[in-house]
């Protein structure tokens, strides 16, 4: 019974670790990327409208449709 509860606790980390970066880090990463090349004043090579599909993807991806 404990072997039981120990196997769902880390298989719930396992499955909820890359849930939460997907939902959670890919935006956060996206949107300093775009701030990031918006300081730079174009220095770096950026498609602003290929990131912001990026952003789009990563913040609704993981809902429910």
């Amino acid at each position: 019974m404990i072997l039981k509860k120990i196997c769902k606790y880390f298989l719930g980390i396992l499955l909820g670790l890359p849930l939460f970066i997907l939902i959670l880090a890919c935006p956060a990463l996206e949107i300093t990327k775009i701030i990031l090349f918006l300081q730079s004043n174009g220095e770096f090579p950026l498609y602003f409208a290929l990131e912001i599909s990026y952003l789009v993807v990563a913040i609704f991806g993981p809902c429910k449709i």
